[in-house]
């Protein structure tokens, strides 16, 4: 609008909605004043979009939609990058699926940004540390996979799980997890998860081996990839440490753990998943056995170095509804 006090403009938010669409007394008192009325569709968002920004809020405001309608639109600028907090930045009320990650180890090595960002999908950046990204290979037990208000389905809930990740940045400064691969030993939540959430599941017999409990414990993890056939397998055996309260946890067990949401791809369209579940209790973990070939087959070099270990009882996870992540234009 253009008046001897300012500029405003006014917007409409029904795609085919003009000016002239809006209420005669409205426009006629803004004529009056001197205001010049410019229809707009910079504030315009998708339906996935609005969905996207209020699931994990308890109250909607026109200041905070505006404010996330006017960074969504500041093309060129950065975004304010997601603080890393120990406990998830949403809930998440209405989950799609309920699984419990147990009898975890983690272990990651450092890689150059360029190699990992190299394998990214458009608009997703490398998140790094300490001027690294980070690749893990993690082998845990998957228990009581399930929808909300279903039982779990026996066996056909539990199985052991080895997953290939690095750690990103969405376009909005959000951060997550990017699976280069994940390994399971149920053949149809393998299928399952490629249709609902097109995640890379492959299927592969698999095994998981423990001796003890807590610290000084030793567990053994096997994987031997079926489907898709490629040689992909590993061997990882370690000796649980003492656990880690917050004044052990370094800024990097944070960075590598704190992470509240999965990226994935639906066709050409990038899409991502909320993850809630209490903070990881960890332990220090000691690598006695490491031979894998499954981040190779991912497409990255094979590891070098020793891997950061961690190992913890583990957590139970609430996954949310995947929505499509607005890029920039």
């Amino acid at each position: 609008m253009h008046s001897n006090r300012g500029h405003l403009l006014v917007c409409y938010f029904d795609g085919g909605v003009q000016a002239q669409g809006a209420p005669r007394y409205l426009l006629a008192l803004l004529h009056r004043e001197g205001v010049e009325v410019v229809a707009s569709d910079q504030f315009l968002c998708t339906h996935d979009e609005f969905a996207g920004w209020a699931s994990d809020r308890k109250q909607l405001s026109m200041e905070t939609f505006y404010r996330f309608s006017l960074r969504s639109m500041q093309e060129g600028c950065s975004p304010v990058l997601e603080a890393i907090t120990a406990s998830p930045p949403h809930a998440i009320a209405r989950p799609v699926m309920l699984q419990g990650w147990c009898d975890l180890t983690a272990l990651h090595w450092r890689y150059e940004a360029a190699e990992v960002q190299a394998l990214l999908p458009p608009g997703l950046k490398v998140d790094t540390f300490d001027g690294s990204a980070w690749v893990g290979l993690l082998p845990f037990h998957m228990r009581r996979i399930r929808l909300p208000g279903l039982p779990a389905l026996g066996p056909l809930s539990t199985f052991p799980e080895t997953n290939i990740r690095t750690y990103v940045i969405d376009p909005a400064g959000r951060r997550g997890v990017w699976f280069f691969s994940l390994d399971i030993t149920r053949l149809l939540p393998v299928v399952v998860a490629r249709i609902a959430y097109r995640l890379p599941y492959g299927w592969s017999a698999m095994a998981i081996v423990g001796e003890g409990s807590g610290e000084g414990a030793i567990r053994r993890y096997t994987s031997r990839r079926r489907w898709p056939r490629v040689d992909a397998s590993s061997e990882v055996v370690v000796q649980v440490g003492r656990e880690l309260i917050d004044r052990d946890l370094t800024e990097l067990d944070h960075f590598l753990t704190a992470r509240w949401a999965l990226a994935t791809m639906f066709g050409r369209r990038l899409m991502w998943a909320k993850v809630s579940h209490p903070p990881w209790p960890i332990h220090d973990a000691t690598v006695l056995t490491c031979n894998e070939s499954l981040v190779e087959a991912a497409g990255l070099r094979s590891p070098s170095g020793e891997p950061i270990a961690r190992w913890s009882p583990g957590v139970e996870v609430r996954i949310g509804l995947p929505r499509t992540v607005a890029r920039p234009k």
